[in-house]
Order: C-alpha cells, then sequence, then structure tokens
C-alpha cells in the first residue's frame, strides 16, 4: 500500500508571522520568550480539503523550568461564533494582543474545535484524541483549517528558558495498522475494538522511530547536493567526497567552491593547474608555478642558468612556487601551505616556495614572467614633500 505523506513547517518565517505575547523574534528567527508567561499562534494553515486527517507533531525547541502547552485544532468553517458574534476565525485568532490572559482566551476557542492538547510534550500523534475530556479516539482532529497553540508558563521568576526554533506538522493520518491483516482493523470490527486503543499505541512507538529514520533517508539526496546542504552539514558531505579539510583552513563557502570543481581538485590531482587552483583555494592568492623546463631553457645565458638553478631548484623532479604576498598576509602557516603543496604534487617531486614579500628588493632577486612590486608606493606632492625612497610623484 502507498500512501502520499506530508508535512508543514512552521519555521523561520511562518514563526514571524505568528501573533505572539511576551515573545521575541532572534536573529536565526527562533522565538525566546521574554517575561515568566507567554507563547504565540500560528497563521491559519488551509489544507485546501474538508475533513482533512493529522498525523503527528513534533515541537523542536525547549523549556527549562516552565510547562510548555500545545494544542493543535482543526475545523471546516472559517466562520464561527466567539461571545455571541459571528467572526472570522483566522482573523480573530491572528490579531495580536498583549496580555497573556488574552492569549489564553484563544486556546479556549481552539478546544471548542477538533483539537488535542498535549502539556510538556514535544512529540505526538494527532489521531488519538482520547484523555480526561473526550472519548473519540478513533477519529483524531479534523478539518480543512488547522492552528497550532503554544504557551510557556515558568515554575519560577528566574531560571527559565523557552524558546520555539520551529514545529513540523504531518498529514494526512497515517498508522501502520492499515499494513496489518483485517482482523486488526477496528473500523471493521467497531463492536471489539471500540474504546481499546492499546494497539495502535503500541505501533505508534515503532512507527514515530521508523518515520524520523524515513524523514532522514528521504533528505539524502539534497545532503549530497552542495548546493542544498545546510552549512552545518557541508563538513560531513566533503568526509563522503574524500576532500581533506587540512587543520580546517577551509571554511563552509570554500569547502563548497571545492566541491563545485571536485573534477580539476580530485580529477586533475598532480598536475600544474589543480596545484594552482588550490593554492589559490587555501590562500586567496594566485600563485605562479615555475617547472624545470621553463627555466632551463637553451635560450638564456650560462650565468643566467646558474641563476636560475639557484632560484628554481637544480634538478628536473624539481618545482617552485612563487607566492606574492603582501603586507605577509598569509592566511595559513607556510609549514601547512607546504604541507597542502606536497599533498597535492606528484609523489616523488621536490619543491620550493618562494614567498614574495613587500621588503625583498628587485636588485636581489628577479622572477620569470612575474611582475611585482616589492615595495608599496605612496604618493607625495611637490610643494608638500620630498620625493625619497618608494615615493611617486602624483
Amino acid at each position: 500500500m502507498e500512501q502520499e505523506a506530508k508535512y508543514v513547517n512552521f519555521a523561520r518565517l511562518a514563526l514571524k508571522k505568528s501573533s505572539c505575547v511576551n515573545m521575541s523574534l532572534t536573529d536565526d528567527y527562533s522565538l525566546v520568550l521574554t517575561a515568566s508567561e507567554g507563547g504565540c499562534i500560528t497563521k491559519m494553515f488551509d489544507t485546501k480539503d474538508e475533513g482533512h486527517t493529522f498525523n503527528r507533531l513534533v515541537f523542536d525547541g525547549e523549556n527549562i523550568n516552565a510547562s510548555l502547552e500545545i494544542i493543535v485544532a482543526a475545523t471546516d468553517h472559517k466562520e464561527y461564533n466567539i461571545n455571541g458574534k459571528d467572526v472570522m476565525l483566522d482573523g480573530w485568532l491572528a490579531r495580536d494582543v498583549s496580555t497573556f490572559e488574552e492569549h489564553k482566551e484563544k486556546g479556549a476557542v481552539l478546544r471548542e474545535l477538533s483539537y488535542i492538547r498535549k502539556v510538556n510534550v514535544k512529540d505526538f500523534l494527532l489521531y488519538f484524541t482520547k484523555t480526561d475530556e473526550r472519548e473519540n479516539f478513533e477519529e483524531g482532529i479534523k478539518g480543512q483549517y488547522v492552528w497550532i497553540y503554544v504557551a510557556f508558563n515558568a515554575s519560577c521568576a528566574e531560571g527559565y528558558s523557552c524558546r520555539i526554533n520551529g514545529m513540523k506538522l504531518e498529514l494526512p493520518k497515517y498508522t501502520f495498522r492499515e499494513y496489518f491483516p483485517e482482523i486488526y482493523n477496528y473500523e471493521c470490527y467497531p463492536s471489539i475494538y471500540k474504546g481499546n486503543d492499546f494497539f495502535d499505541r503500541y505501533i505508534a512507538v515503532f512507527q514515530s522511530v521508523f518515520l524520523g529514520i524515513e524523514s532522514r533517508a528521504d533528505r539524502i539526496p539534497e545532503m549530497l547536493d552542495y548546493l542544498t546542504t545546510p552549512d552545518d552539514k557541508v563538513e560531513m558531505l566533503a568526509d563522503w567526497l574524500g576532500i581533506e579539510n587540512m587543520r580546517r583552513h577551509l571554511d563552509t563557502q570554500k569547502i563548497k567552491q571545492y566541491i563545485k570543481n571536485i573534477d580539476l581538485f580530485q580529477g586533475l590531482k598532480g598536475t600544474k593547474k589543480a596545484l594552482e587552483g588550490i593554492i589559490e583555494l587555501y590562500t586567496g592568492l594566485k600563485p605562479r608555478i615555475i617547472e624545470y623546463f621553463e627555466w632551463a631553457n637553451p635560450k638564456f645565458s650560462k650565468r643566467q642558468l646558474e641563476l636560475n638553478k639557484k632560484t628554481y631548484g637544480d634538478t628536473p623532479d624539481c618545482f617552485c612556487v612563487l607566492l606574492q604576498v603582501l603586507d605577509n598576509n598569509l592566511p595559513i602557516t607556510k609549514q601547512d601551505l607546504e604541507s597542502v603543496i606536497a599533498k597535492y604534487s606528484v609523489l616523488g617531486l621536490r619543491f620550493k616556495v618562494i614567498y614574495l614579500e613587500t621588503s625583498d628588493n628587485l636588485d636581489l632577486n628577479s622572477y620569470l614572467d612575474v611582475n611585482f612590486m616589492p615595495s608599496v608606493p605612496t604618493v607625495a606632492l611637490l610643494d608638500k614633500g620630498s620625493i625619497g625612497d618608494n615615493m611617486i610623484i602624483e
């Protein structure tokens, strides 16, 4: 049997649009209790179907030293009579209130609809309503329009911490009993199962565990896409792809850039192009890699060849990396950079790294194809300053 399951996340902007009392919205779009009593009620969600059923609610948040009351209520009618007046229920519930007593009044109205109420429970099914107040467990809540009411009540004036990060509402009703033989179906044998919901509650334990695992499994394709993977999971994706973040020098955005160019960094690993790319990724600086054949050209004089040999390496199995570092601003240590170069070089090759810093002088060093300004020029006005070292005329 196949059944399409859906869920609605009441988080971030949905929490921002909620009607709240004594709750403050944080920078990460969570709601935090600012007094000893407070709560919120979500905006109406329209399922588009009359008599729609609901499966489960999962609350993500905390209630330290405070009680947590949650009401999930549904109805097929937008219009409702409150205090002798016909009002639009969605507008009445969404209106701003200033006191916790007015907030509780909203909760009292919701308890006149098809509802389930739980205290200090953050994960519960929505097709069991067998409580001290109601005996219609086989029905569960039903309705086209649904609201979620949350109320906190701190047990002391200090030392409490209450937060709502989000809520996930699963729909429609979905029970594993439907996979069992017909004899377990109380809809077929109402006289036997009337008033006895033990079996449903028993298998609901396994159902909750399974659906949680299934939900995580459904997100695997999302986790494998670096564009949709949450930032806190990017490191895990990198591990799956065999990417070693040496000493955690790569932040989330750089790891995503690595994954985007993984064909270069891993597919062409050991080549000059890949090595240039990985050095630039780690340092933010574009390197110049000089190989043996570039400086050992017969067109150079004997004296120049000797100078090149001392500068870039003395054998064909050695290459040189030139890195222009202004103001000695290298984001990683030289030792760590050399470890990165060794990891992405051909096994057995030797290398040298020359750091071109602002203190270098042209009369001491000269490099192939590198236009390097060894000092930072400053401006001098003829009528205000003198011309000296590292000065240019504007």
